[in-house]
């Protein structure tokens, strides 16, 4: 056994009985997910809560995962999870990973994503897949509310952050992790709710240990395509000079619009 997969109540008390029968196999687990299905009666708390009794007992755990399902109940996703203080507690002291996988998920705010991540001092690979926030703005909307969480994770060196649209991901994770994070991949495309323009505020110019960058993005027209490129190239100037290592842009676009990208590199105002 390397991995568990919880979905609901009835799934953990039957993961206890296993192992009370074969207690040596609780050093061979290395992954947790916790993944409610959509027939379990309250999902959020067990999102929410922290397993001590199962997590005490596994210290060869290395990666956890939490996964919220987009057919779960209306009143979930408009609530978010939030962790309580105790909760984050437990985690802190319990589970001891090195790898976090996160989504798809729905956080009440973002200053939770931030406590989690916190509670997790030894936590050093980060992805993010379809994260959202009920409430977008809250302490993290302002630079000085940002500065609150600044390199709280001090051994966080890769972050993936795919399949979400909300530029205040990127930029609460990488205030959280700059002075560690040396691999960064993350996708450029916004939300109805955000402005292109929120990504050309982006500023990368901390990231100094960054070696490894990695853009995705998606587009539907031949200007659009243009104009990502050019949106691209004023996020990478503000790099360290000489930091970079391995540089990666994936587009996704309608091969009637490949000649737009083509012509891009070459357009002195993309250059500039």
């Amino acid at each position: 056994m390397s991995s568990i997969r919880i979905e609901s109540r009835n799934g953990l008390s039957s993961v206890y009985d296993y192992f009370d029968s074969n207690p040596r196999m609780y050093g061979t687990v290395r992954s947790l997910s916790i993944s409610p299905a959509s027939t379990e009666m309250n999902p959020q708390s067990l999102l929410e809560a922290v397993q001590v009794k199962l997590l005490s007992r596994l210290p060869n755990l290395q990666r956890y995962s939490l996964v919220q399902h987009s057919s779960e109940s209306s009143d979930m996703q408009s609530h978010g999870i939030s962790f309580h203080p105790i909760t984050l507690i437990g985690i802190r002291l319990y589970l001891h990973v090195d790898e976090l996988s996160l989504g798809p998920l729905t956080f009440r705010a973002p200053a939770e994503l931030a406590r989690l991540l916190i509670a997790l001092p030894q936590l050093r690979v980060l992805v993010c897949t379809g994260l959202k926030f009920v409430d977008q703005r809250g302490i993290v909307d302002t630079a000085t509310g940002m500065m609150r969480f600044r390199d709280k994770c001090r051994e966080l060196c890769e972050v993936t952050i795919k399949e979400t649209t909300d530029v205040l991901n990127v930029r609460l994770l990488t205030c959280m992790a700059f002075s560690a994070l040396q691999v960064l991949r993350c996708n450029l495309d916004v939300s109805s709710n955000s402005s292109e323009d929120e990504y050309d505020a982006l500023d990368l110019s901390e990231l100094k240990a960054l070696r490894v960058l990695e853009f995705m993005t998606s587009q539907d027209s031949g200007r659009a395509v243009a104009a990502k490129l050019g949106q691209i190239i004023r996020i990478l100037v503000t790099l360290p000079h000489n930091a970079l290592r391995e540089l990666m842009i994936t587009f996704t676009c309608l091969f009637r619009n490949m000649s737009y990208l083509v012509q891009a590199w070459g357009h002195e105002d993309v250059v500039e």
